[in-house]
């Protein structure tokens, strides 16, 4: 009778707005339990079997209720009903062991409180969940206690994520990460915490994946507030968790990356200073968890600058630095990231998919590529080639998106530009030429094939800057010169204008190379462009012109072709625009070295 008329009203008594109201139902629970145990000769022997354990266990669910009570002299009437019954029950006034003993009845019972309706009644659930947590884990269990606690844990975890979800104050949350921190107390309850938030992930819509996180990072914070034996496989499971799939393709979602750079600050900050103590004694597991970690660090530097995270991030990752005893010479520079470059490589790209370009490894590759200086980049250069060349390889076609291939262009420019090993360029610089910049060099109509070629011959620009020995250039000349003649006479200036300085470039690395034919095919292209209606065009080109005639032999310019060229020139002397004029007359200046005779009768012409 009492459980079924009288409890569920002395339930809602618990929430009353008035405090002494709270305080007499604490009372009567504490009095009734004390009666009842004397009636059925109940003890901690056969407590947790008891046929009334759920009856029980309500009642004590009131009571503790009263310890999270807003009003001190109620949560001390709340402890002094406990002791009293734990000095019945099991001979001490520490009432913790009550709890331990009914842990698997309660548990139910505050998780469907937990989903009422109303917030305060919510939040107070999960505030009495966290301490009925405490007082249990901080307890040494047996093995039947264990098991209670575990299947209890099933329950537990799903009910935190869901009053995350439904939190439009922050006030769940709260108490969620609290309930969450706690479930770390325990080794064994934190890692079967961590593996039922994975098989959520694995089935969770994606406006859940945010509050998983939190949960986990309540974990993560309780994890290095305490000892523990496991601490490096506990560590180890979160950061596998953390660097999901499921977890990393929803770069795009700002709250899902917020509470992800949250949890990875908290990881950072519970790493040991040195992997060989508290427990992380295995330089491979230390490496895993540092793969992990900077696997999430590389998804949040790849996200938009609005998310906020960038900062944070950039903190975190020079943090790990330093605990993993990497020096730096700069306060800026991202040790960590070097030190893992070969192994964040082989992560990222381990496999021959091609990307799209909503890929989240195509923003990580980005971000490991932009953030790595320059030194470490050229050491793999190889395997960064054999990367871009899975998705520029085929030129503009069906298989790889155009804005995946201009990303790839865009990684290669931001390297050329800022790569000063030249070795390593001119090792590699056929294999980018042909490889890379080649397919997309080839002239083809419309505005997508436009834009990869111009951003081609940026990439070109960058590397024959670079780039002086004609033997790293030889194989790919051939073909280069047909392309870039092709690109000459392109519609848009600056695909005229970077082509044009290519070729200038090449003449003068390729120089006493190029044969007769090929000066014959590209020298009247050039002399076009001395007519063209942009000014900076025609300024290159007479650069390019008189690279040519110093570049080449003599013997291939004589009779037309340089008659042509120094016709041109003459014109050109008198053009609208002095700096065309200084232009010409310094190309003029340095073919009359080579060809002094031809100038001479040339200049009698046009007196």
């Amino acid at each position: 009778m009492v459980e079924k008329q009288i409890l569920p009203s002395c339930e809602e008594c618990i929430f009353d707005r008035v405090a002494s109201v709270r305080k007499s139902l604490i009372s009567y629970s504490g009095g009734f339990i004390l009666k009842y145990s004397k009636l059925t000769e109940l003890d901690s022997s056969n407590l947790g079997n008891c046929v009334n354990v759920t009856f029980l266990a309500k009642l004590l669910y009131i009571l503790l209720m009263g310890l999270c009570d807003d009003v001190q002299d109620i949560r001390n009437e709340s402890e002094q009903q406990l002791a009293k019954l734990s000095q019945l029950l099991c001979d001490t006034q520490k009432f913790e062991m009550l709890f331990v003993l009914s842990f698997h009845a309660l548990c139910p019972i505050i998780i469907s409180t937990s989903t009422s309706w109303v917030t305060q009644r919510r939040e107070k659930s999960l505030q009495s969940l966290a301490r009925l947590m405490e007082y249990t884990l901080n307890q040494k269990l047996n093995e039947d206690q264990k098991k209670n606690v575990s299947e209890a844990v099933e329950c537990v975890v799903p009910a935190l994520v869901v009053a995350c979800v439904d939190d439009d104050e922050g006030s769940l949350c709260e108490a969620a990460f609290q309930c969450a921190n706690r479930l770390s107390l325990s080794d064994c309850v934190a890692i079967q915490s961590v593996a039922v938030l994975r098989l959520l992930l694995s089935n969770s819509s994606s406006n859940r994946i945010s509050s998983i996180l939190l949960v986990l990072n309540g974990i993560i914070t309780g994890i290095s507030s305490h000892l523990h034996e496991n601490y490096g496989e506990l560590l180890e499971e979160v950061s596998n968790l953390m660097s999901t799939d499921h977890v990393m393709n929803l770069f795009q979602q700002k709250d899902v990356m917020e509470t992800l750079s949250t949890c990875s600050n908290s990881l950072v900050s519970a790493l040991p200073d040195e992997f060989s103590v508290d427990g992380i004694d295995n330089l491979q597991m230390y490496d895993k968890i540092i793969l992990n970690i900077l696997r999430c660090q590389l998804q949040l530097l790849s996200c938009p600058i609005v998310f906020g995270v960038h900062f944070d991030t950039m903190e975190s990752i020079k943090s790990l630095s330093k605990k993993s005893n990497l020096k730096s010479k700069n306060d800026g520079e991202l040790n960590i990231l070097s030190i893992h470059f070969g192994n964040m490589l082989k992560l990222l790209c381990d496999d021959d998919d091609v990307w799209t370009e909503e890929c989240a490894d195509l923003l990580a590759f980005d971000a490991l590529v932009r953030y790595s200086s320059p030194d470490v980049t050229c050491r793999y250069l190889e395997n960064i080639i054999q990367v871009m060349e899975r998705h520029l390889s085929q030129g503009l076609n069906d298989d790889v998106s155009y804005k995946v291939q201009m990303k790839m262009l865009g990684f290669l420019q931001a390297f050329l530009s800022l790569c000063n090993s030249q070795k390593s360029l001119e090792k590699f610089s056929s294999n980018i030429v042909i490889d890379l910049l080649y397919p997309s060099l080839v002239w083809q109509a419309g505005s997508v094939s436009s834009g990869l070629r111009k951003m081609s011959l940026a990439c070109l620009h960058c590397l024959l800057a670079k780039v002086s020995a004609s033997d790293c250039l030889f194989d790919a000349a051939p073909k280069l010169f047909t392309s870039l003649r092709s690109n000459l006479d392109d519609c848009d200036d600056s695909t005229r204008h970077l082509a044009c300085s290519c070729m200038s470039f090449l003449f003068r690395s390729l120089h006493g190379v190029l044969n007769g034919e090929v000066v014959r095919q590209i020298y009247p292209s050039l002399i076009k462009l001395l007519d063209d209606n942009n000014d900076n065009i025609r300024l290159v080109a007479c650069t390019s012109i008189s690279s040519l005639v110093v570049s080449v032999g003599k013997s291939n310019l004589e009779g037309t072709p340089i008659e042509v060229i120094i016709e041109e020139f003459l014109v050109h002397m008198d053009d609208p625009n002095p700096l065309i004029q200084k232009a010409v007359f310094a190309a003029l200046s340095q073919i009359t070295h080579h060809f002094p005779n031809q100038i001479l009768k040339q200049t009698k012409k046009v007196r």
